[in-house]
């Protein structure tokens, strides 16, 4: 996989309304976009080698960009600083879990400090599939 990891400054939310899925590696997508929120063990988050099958902790939310008004609650992909990466390519758990792991191993190469949570965003693009990775760098940027 080649991986390009760039440092990206959000300067706006992405927001979207609150749905429940499971899983959302298996989830078909239906919607323009939508979003994903895991959380990752504070040990493993910190690790260049950690375990790949022990890394994407439990999701926090996932959401859907809608454009109609809904009386649901909201999720977003808060407004900040971000390591980000991604690949034009089906969502899939190991494959998001690479890219996660890779984006994570540059963090740690750069010396950031970055959040214990990762998001997934998947969105469709010129007829197919992109799939996303912010993983959140702490203001506190070094350690």
């Amino acid at each position: 996989m080649s991986l390009s990891i760039y440092t990206l400054d959000l300067r706006a939310p992405f927001m979207y309304s609150r749905n429940v899925m499971d899983d959302p590696f298996i989830q078909p997508i239906y919607y323009e976009e939508q979003i994903a929120c895991f959380s990752l063990d504070k040990e493993a988050c910190k690790a260049i080698e950690p375990d790949i099958n022990q890394f994407l902790g439990p999701i926090l939310f996932t959401g859907i960009q809608t454009n109609e008004i809904q009386e649901v609650e909201h999720c977003s992909i808060p407004k900040g600083l971000y390591l980000f990466a991604q690949l034009r390519e089906f969502p899939n758990k190991e494959l998001f879990t690479a890219m996660a792991l890779e984006v994570q191993k540059e963090g740690l190469w750069r010396g950031l400090s970055m959040e214990p949570i990762v998001f997934m965003r998947v969105l469709k693009e010129d007829d197919g599939l992109v799939t996303q990775v912010f993983r959140p760098i702490s203001s506190n940027t070094h350690k």
